[in-house]
Formats: structure tokens, C-alpha cells, sequence
């Protein structure tokens, strides 16, 4: 029973994974996401949480569903994407801790959610690796 139970979870979550994967292929023409390092993630404190979400599948099956579509899937480096302002792009003195879920800029003022901030980094990051691949290439 509990072995049906932990496999019709796994179903869901993979489910949910490719229905994810789908809807971002299709409604962006590209994707940027951080290049994380998983193994290092599952040795540490987050390990749990980290391979309970199975982020590793969900990266394989985005690049898969992103590739039959045309679509480009850009890894960034995950360095002070966290901490970094997304407006103004000033380091804070003292590093954010996981507590901390409100990105405050001391030097421009820029309050958003931590999360949303990251994202920003992310977003502005990925266009800049893409449009130097364009140049390049």
C-alpha cells in the first residue's frame, strides 16, 4: 500500500513536471534558469526539499520539450543572483540569509520579494548570455 501510495506521487509530480515544461515552452521563446549545482544542493541542508522536487528531472524534461519547439533553454551562473539589486545591481554589505524573503537596496531604495528579485537577476542575465550567443554566432 504505501508503495502504490509513493507512486502515485511520483506519477503527479511528473505529470506536473511535463504540464509545467509545456506551458513555459510555449508561451516564451526562451528560458534562462540558474545552472545549479543539484549534487552539491542534495549534500547539503536543503537535500530533502532539493531532491523531493526531482528539480534535476524538471530541468532534463524542460530542455527536452524546449528543443523540439525551437525554443532556447540558458543556464546562468547562480553567483549573486540572490543577493545582487535587480535594478541598480549593488551587492548588499552584509550577505542575505534564507530568512530574509525581502530584497532591500540600500543603495537605490528597491524593495521587491526576494524571489522575484532573483528572478529579475536571472531574466537579465539569460538575455545578456543570449544576445552575446547571437553575436557570436
Amino acid at each position: 500500500m504505501l508503495q502504490r501510495h509513493h507512486q502515485r506521487i511520483s506519477n503527479l509530480r511528473r505529470d506536473f513536471q511535463h504540464k509545467t515544461a509545456r506551458a513555459l515552452v510555449s508561451r516564451y521563446g526562451s528560458i534562462a534558469h540558474e545552472d545549479v549545482n543539484i549534487r552539491g544542493i542534495a549534500r547539503s541542508r536543503l537535500a530533502t526539499s532539493t531532491l523531493d522536487v526531482a528539480w534535476g528531472t524538471f530541468l532534463s524534461i524542460l530542455s527536452h520539450k524546449a528543443e523540439e519547439a525551437g525554443v532556447t533553454v540558458i543556464a546562468v551562473p547562480p553567483h549573486n543572483t540572490t543577493q545582487a539589486c535587480s535594478r541598480c545591481g549593488t551587492l548588499p554589505l552584509v550577505s542575505k540569509t534564507l530568512a530574509d524573503r525581502i530584497h532591500r537596496c540600500s543603495h537605490c531604495g528597491y524593495e521587491a520579494d526576494r524571489d522575484l528579485n532573483a528572478a529579475q537577476n536571472v531574466l537579465r542575465l539569460g538575455s545578456s548570455l543570449q544576445d552575446k550567443t547571437c553575436a557570436d554566432g
